[in-house]
């Protein structure tokens, strides 16, 4: 641990990168004795060990939606070094992994790294609400005299941060044909509902 400008420091054993104390968990508050590896490096550890438990843990409470439904690892990412290799070139703090393709496997040519929302919006359905339909959301409004009005929102997700609405409507299969024309028009690489 060394000293600099007025900030304790500490490499990190897997990266070897100088790091404020800051991104090192506590082990022991009493001895303020801190992890060998960064959180950035634990961060990208917990990836790997999700992806894996996702597709092959039959007691996970994930693993019905993916390993159950036949999504896999591809062959080579078995071999954690050589995902470590991809993922250093496509990781960027704060993002999730995420898969192009919903019925596709985990693999180089299939993934990707998203925020949480525009990940949330590639699902293969809105798991609350049910919905079948990609980028489509309902939404519950109480308008006057306590009257419920359901609309479905669309929204799709571009790049890697951002997030586009493409507005409101009376029913779903409205909002995902707006979906699917708008992926279409802008030949982007989603995949669309089918309509």
């Amino acid at each position: 641990m060394g000293f600099y400008q007025g900030v304790d420091m500490k490499e990190c054993s897997r990266c070897k990168v100088d790091k404020s104390i800051k991104y090192f968990s506590i082990l022991s508050s009493k001895t303020m004795t801190v992890r060998s590896i960064c959180k950035d490096c634990i961060n990208k550890d917990n990836v790997y060990a999700n992806m894996m438990t996702r597709c092959y843990n039959k007691t996970s409470s994930r693993y019905k939606d993916w390993g159950g439904r036949g999504i896999t690892v591809c062959k080579e990412w078995h071999n954690k070094d050589i995902f470590m290799l991809w993922l250093e070139d496509n990781y960027t703090k704060g993002l999730q992994i995420d898969r192009v393709d919903n019925d596709k496997g985990y693999g180089p040519d299939n993934c990707r790294f998203i925020n949480n929302s525009a990940n949330a919006l590639n699902q293969r359905a809105h798991k609350n609400l049910r919905l079948p339909y990609r980028g489509v959301s309902m939404v519950k409004e109480k308008r006057a005299g306590n009257k419920l009005v359901v609309r479905y929102r669309c929204k799709i997700s571009i790049g890697n941060c951002k997030e586009k609405s493409l507005g409101y409507h009376a029913n779903p299969i409205l909002a995902a044909i707006t979906y699917d024309k708008y992926v279409i028009a802008n030949n982007l690489t989603h995949q669309i509902n089918g309509f």
